[in-house]
């Protein structure tokens, strides 16, 4: 299987190609923006079920690593993948995100909303272009 984001047209077909079980994984992050055509997506950040990490963590190729915010995470090439998503204080399972997800094509992403709250609340220049991007994308 390959892994890395230049082997395939998109991040997304990328992450097709780890043929995740549906349900058990959700984009956060960015990756709803390649989704809807705003824009390419750099990295894709993945919040997984226990089995599915386990399941990465047993494999070849993918590194443990820590995230700034001190929480564990898988990685390999364009993808980094975690147990949970932590969103400033608080720690939210992926039971809990896919309720709120946005589904494109059968796989769930945080929604524009969500997407829109935190690059708010973060505001690096990063976030200020996307934020731009995504009201262009509302306004039409």
């Amino acid at each position: 299987m390959l892994y890395h984001y230049g082997m395939y047209k998109s991040s997304l077909e990328s992450l097709i190609a780890l043929d995740l079980p549906s349900k058990q994984f959700m984009v956060m992050g960015s990756g709803i923006l390649e989704a809807l055509g705003i824009r390419n997506a750099e990295d894709i950040d993945l919040v997984v079920s226990d089995d599915v990490y386990g399941e990465l963590a047993g494999e070849q190729g993918w590194t443990q690593e820590t995230a700034s915010n001190g929480s564990a995470r898988l990685a390999r090439g364009i993808f980094q993948v975690y147990d949970s998503w932590y969103d400033e204080s608080e720690v939210i399972s992926l039971d809990q995100l896919i309720k709120d997800a946005q589904w494109v094509n059968g796989i769930a992403f945080n929604s524009l909303q969500k997407l829109i709250l935190y690059k708010s609340r973060r505001g690096q220049a990063k976030d200020l272009v996307d934020l731009r991007l995504i009201n262009q994308y509302l306004d039409s």
